[in-house]
């Protein structure tokens, strides 16, 4: 085994220590490493443009900063192999007026099937990273300073990190674990995966889906074609768009609007505190434990609400509605709207609730006692086809408005 030992000193005088060896694994393939141990610096900026292959950048408390590489190569000498090795990388640092270090890592040849490149660098956990790269994956582990990433290549992963946070990415997934700082995230091709992150987060996907859970902040998640997750989530403001996917929200808390919205998919909510808007054009809205104000509505599909504690909007073009009302004293507004233009209408109210009642079916087919049956006293009039009814509860504190072109109103006790 060979060990090329340089000392490389440039004209702003800083230095590091370079070693490399190159093993010939079969006639025509060549396995070489590389050891750049650099002076020790307590803050910087790591910059790494053009690089293809994978990178890992572990932050480390030490104050120490090494480049180790590992690279594969298909050559048919070994004279080849480290030619190719030498000149395809440049590594320099330097010392700034502030005592800081700046890295610059640059591939300065174009990629060939001759090298199958990978980088493993270690750097004091509060450094900067600016990356212009096609790294087939980008792993950044325990690091703490401002991130700007840029990516035409594959997956970014991103774990135990705190700080300000950019990423865009081409091609591959997202995943960002135990994050902790305002995170803006937009890649064209892939999915985006988020859990425990403390601090706002701005994701977008053109195709891919969006999983985000265990978040304390605001969450703004969109993709064109893909599924949107949110789970444990507490934050002022939660917004989910999607133009053709599910959309489904568990466990989420906002002292704002919680907006959801899918072109074509269903959309499915459960345990949610805070006023919500939420819509689909082509596909069911399924509620169940909402608290707070709750306005939904779709073109095609059923809107099924169970155990809602406070008023409700729900409309649809085509489809049933159903809501069963729960009354708590805590919430001061229990207004009810439910509207279908075909479709039935099932509605289960507490024995007690205070209902203003506006009953209305326009179906010129209908008969007197058909389509609307009521548990609560009602006066109920059939003109031309079309029954109403109207009603009071207790003191009639509450509007229920319950409207249907063509079907049966129901209102249970």
């Amino acid at each position: 085994m060979k060990f090329f030992i340089y000392t490389i000193i440039y004209f702003f005088s800083i230095s590091f220590i370079y070693t490399q060896d190159i093993k010939q694994v079969s006639y025509n393939n060549f396995f070489a490493t590389s050891t750049n141990e650099l002076s020790s610096a307590s803050s910087g900026e790591l910059v790494i443009k053009n690089f293809q292959g994978n990178i890992s950048i572990i932050g480390n408390s030490e104050n120490k900063i090494s480049v180790l590489r590992k690279t594969f190569l298909t050559v048919f000498s070994k004279d080849k192999a480290r030619l190719y090795f030498q000149n395809s990388l440049n590594i320099k640092d330097i010392e700034e007026k502030d005592g800081s270090k700046t890295i610059f890592i640059e591939s300065v040849m174009p990629r060939t099937k001759r090298l199958n490149d990978n980088l493993e660098i270690h750097l004091p956990n509060n450094f900067s990273i600016v990356t212009h790269c096609q790294a087939s994956e980008l792993a950044i582990l325990s690091m703490q300073g401002k991130m700007n990433i840029s990516n035409h290549g594959g997956n970014i992963i991103l774990e135990d990190l705190a700080g300000k946070f950019t990423l865009l990415n081409s091609d591959g997934k997202v995943v960002c674990t135990k994050i902790r700082g305002t995170m803006s995230i937009s890649t064209l091709n892939g999915n985006i995966q988020l859990n425990h992150v403390k601090g706002n987060v701005n994701a977008n996907t053109s195709i891919g889906h969006i999983n985000a859970k265990n978040i304390n902040g605001n969450v703004i998640a969109k993709t064109i074609n893909g599924k949107i997750e949110l789970h444990n989530i507490t934050g002022k403001k939660i917004y989910g768009q999607t133009d053709s996917g599910d959309l489904v929200a568990r466990d989420v808390i906002s002292t704002k609007t919680i907006d959801l919205h899918t072109d074509n998919g269903n959309v499915l909510l459960e345990n949610l505190n805070g006023d919500i808007e939420a819509s689909t054009t082509t596909g069911e809205i399924i509620l169940r434990k909402i608290k707070g104000k709750s306005k939904v509505w779709n073109t095609t599909g059923k809107i099924d609400a169970q155990d809602i504690f406070g008023p409700f909007n729900g409309k649809t073009s085509f489809g049933n509605i159903s809501l069963f009302k729960l009354w708590n004293h805590q919430y001061g507004d229990h207004e009810i709207d439910l509207q279908t233009s075909f479709g039935n209408i099932d509605i289960f109210l507490p024995n007690n609730f205070p209902a203003n009642f506006t009953v209305l079916v326009r179906d010129p087919g209908a008969k007197p006692g058909e389509v609307i049956i009521s548990d609560f006293p009602l006066n109920i009039k059939v003109q031309s086809g079309i029954s109403s009814g109207k009603g009071v509860q207790s003191n009639g504190l509450y509007k229920v408005n319950l409207e249907t072109n063509r079907g049966v109103i129901k209102i249970k006790s």
